[in-house]
């Protein structure tokens, strides 16, 4: 439904889950093609593949530029055994509280305020369009899911995204370790160039508010804008002293890149400690504490970070032994 769940290119400039799990599948000798959601694709169209996966995602959020490609698709789908879908988005809860609202009201969905969707005048203009998505949108809501992947971490718990899905979806979730394959066994030198300052994956949470007031260095965001690439967004993590990982609204440390690209570059992590710390003592160290220690003590502590964030990881062979079960695709 996002741009990251259907975009290779985008993917290949900044790592979301979606390029995570095509990237493994790959590695796993199988042939992954990329597809473009759309109104006007047909069951027939889709009927050369082994396996269709499908991005879910808050339907009404701004970033859900192809929501009614999906949702167009999955009525095309319906009980084809050959459909899993996937979730990344941080916040669970907005994908049924979304649903929700549509199913209630199905108009909210294609109001004019999202005039700038992909084939917003396709649907606008389409009875059997809105039908359709229509019927999706309940079915979500009602039935039973197939096969559901989200990104775990060694602190990930299947109840949280479980418990904020529709109920179709409670027996279907399956979570992924994709770090695996992203976080590098190799130890990382100890940078001279490191500024006495903050990256920041957002500012705007309740707990970066509180955390960057406690602080004395200045913060900076790891992201510039949307067009940096992972590239830039390392080269500023791996000049700072620590960085910032703000949990959800709901209290998870959802999975991003940035957690392997932070143990990569030798910046240790700060976040919220109650659901890091799960992981190993030096995973429970505040953002303030970690502002005292030397250059030496923060490598350290990185190190160890990794070290623990490593052991706690499923073998790269056991995350694609999961991944091909649940898509049914092993050899």
């Amino acid at each position: 439904m996002t741009a990251p769940q259907s975009s290779r290119r985008l993917n290949s400039r900044s790592l979301a889950f979606a390029g995570a799990l095509s990237a493994i599948i790959e590695n796993a000798k199988h042939r992954v093609e990329w597809a473009e959601p759309s109104v006007n694709v047909s069951r027939n169209d889709l009927a050369g593949y082994d396996v269709i996966l499908i991005g879910i995602a808050p339907v009404l959020s701004v970033t859900s530029n192809k929501a009614y490609g999906v949702l167009w698709m999955l009525n095309e789908l319906r009980d084809d055994p050959r459909v899993r879908y996937f979730v990344d988005t941080p916040e669970p809860t907005r994908i049924t509280a979304n649903l929700r609202a549509v199913d209630k009201e199905f108009d909210c969905l294609v109001k004019p305020f999202y005039s700038q969707r992909k084939q917003y005048r396709d649907v606008e203009a389409s009875d059997e369009i809105k039908s359709a998505m229509a019927a999706s949108v309940s079915r979500l809501l009602s039935s039973d899911w197939p096969t559901t992947l989200y990104p775990a971490t060694p602190w990930s718990d299947d109840s949280f995204v479980v418990n904020r899905l529709p109920l179709g979806a409670a027996a279907s979730v399956v979570g992924v370790q994709v770090d695996s394959f992203y976080v590098s066994n190799s130890l990382h030198r100890i940078n001279s160039d490191k500024v006495k300052r903050w990256s920041i994956d957002t500012d705007k949470t309740k707990w970066a508010k509180s955390t960057i007031s406690s602080l004395q260095y200045p913060h900076i965001a790891m992201k510039k804008n949307r067009a940096s690439t992972d590239d830039a967004v390392f080269v500023e993590i791996a000049r700072s002293v620590g960085s910032l990982l703000s949990p959800t609204v709901d209290g998870a440390v959802w999975w991003s890149h940035r957690i392997a690209q932070s143990l990569n570059a030798g910046t240790p992590i700060a976040s919220d400690w109650r659901v890091t710390s799960r992981v190993g003592n030096s995973w429970s160290h505040l953002a303030a504490g970690i502002e005292e220690m030397s250059y030496i003590d923060m490598y350290e502590l990185s190190a160890s970070q990794k070290s623990e964030y490593i052991d706690s990881l499923p073998s790269q062979d056991k995350v694609k032994e999961i991944i091909e079960t649940s898509l049914g695709i092993q050899k």
